[in-house]
């Protein structure tokens, strides 16, 4: 009896071991992208290059956040909102594409990342000495930093990941919504991954739901999954265009990204 006992409990154990093995989040080579709000920093690391990039963000970094919320310096964000609310903000103001939590990270994610870490290359930078903010004041008289367009430029080298680079995807975005700007957020996102996009338009279409249209070849990349990943759209097969990706954003975009 006791036998069958240990035995029903190493299969429970196992079991629950390889369930969690597969819910973790990075599967692949592409880079992983963290932030923390205790301090406050980004975390990139590149698992190919080993390359490992520690941001420190200045307390009075303002944050234009998502659902309608205004501007928020960086020192309040963990007083006025949850998690998810804190992670589409810092992805749509900061144009990062697939951040996370360090703290969401499941228990396989975290043992990879501190096993890369230990051999990492580590570049450590301060955002606020970097030229890429501008300081400057509110209308109350307050300071705060600014990401100015030179962030954007910059931005690719820090969070791009080498493994999607060389795939050399190539995308088309259509922003078919009312939504100004949001093709041009979408680019950003995609855009600092290392993934090039050859071109956005807009149509008065308005479809619900958004589209990514994709061949079974680019479909086995990184790069895909990365780009499904955030947007989350509905997947249309076309075997012709080989390594190039058709985005049609729809209103349910706006929903998933900034709602």
């Amino acid at each position: 009896m006791l036998k069958i006992c240990s035995l029903i409990i190493v299969v429970i154990a196992f079991l629950l071991t390889s369930w969690s093995y597969q819910k973790r989040d990075w599967k692949d080579n592409s880079r992983l992208i963290l932030y923390d709000l205790n301090p406050a920093v980004l975390i990139s690391l590149d698992p190919v290059t080993k390359e490992l990039v520690v941001i420190t963000l200045p307390d009075n970094l303002e944050i234009e956040s998502v659902s309608g919320r205004g501007m928020w310096m960086l020192s309040k964000f963990g007083l006025v909102g949850d998690a998810d609310w804190i992670r589409k903000s810092l992805s749509w103001y900061l144009g990062i594409a697939n951040i996370r939590s360090e703290k969401s990270l499941n228990i396989w994610d975290k043992l990879r990342y501190y096993l890369i870490k230990r051999s990492a290359i580590i570049q450590t930078i301060n955002l606020a000495d970097t030229g890429l903010v501008d300081l400057e004041k509110t209308t109350d008289g307050i300071e705060v930093f600014r990401l100015n367009p030179r962030w954007d430029l910059k931005s690719q080298d820090w969070f791009g990941s080498s493994e999607v680079i060389r795939q050399g995807l190539v995308v088309t975005i259509v922003n078919t919504t009312s939504s100004d700007g949001l093709g041009a957020k979408a680019t950003r996102l995609i855009e600092s991954a290392g993934i090039r996009v050859r071109m956005l338009s807009s149509t008065t279409d308005n479809i619900p739901l958004c589209k990514i249209f994709v061949s079974d070849k680019a479909k086995k990349l990184s790069g895909f999954r990365l780009i499904q990943d955030t947007f989350g759209c509905q997947i249309i097969d076309d075997n012709t265009l080989d390594l190039d990706i058709k985005l049609e954003l729809g209103k349910d975009t706006v929903a998933k990204l900034f709602g």
